[in-house]
């Protein structure tokens, strides 16, 4: 059975058979074309989402590396080099 996400949540947080609440944030695209997907995981369902909503703000800040668009290092020429 599927449950709605809250506001904002943006993912599933499912409940793991190891008792652990899991939840994965696709955060851009890698440089080698795939999707870069990032894992958090906590005791609790609030734990979890705690983790993911920080994910998300350093996301949306742009301070996560390896997922596309580049740093800006002056063009996206230079990054397909």
């Amino acid at each position: 059975m599927t449950t709605r996400r809250s506001p904002g949540e943006g993912t599933d947080i499912v409940l793991g058979a190891d008792g652990r609440y899991h939840a994965w944030l696709s955060m851009g695209v890698k440089s080698g074309g795939r999707r870069d997907r990032r894992h958090v995981s906590g005791k609790t369902r609030a734990e979890a989402a705690r983790k993911l909503r920080g994910l998300q703000a350093k996301r949306d800040a742009g301070v996560c590396s390896g997922g596309w668009p580049p740093p800006d290092r002056g063009s996206v020429a230079h990054s397909l080099r």
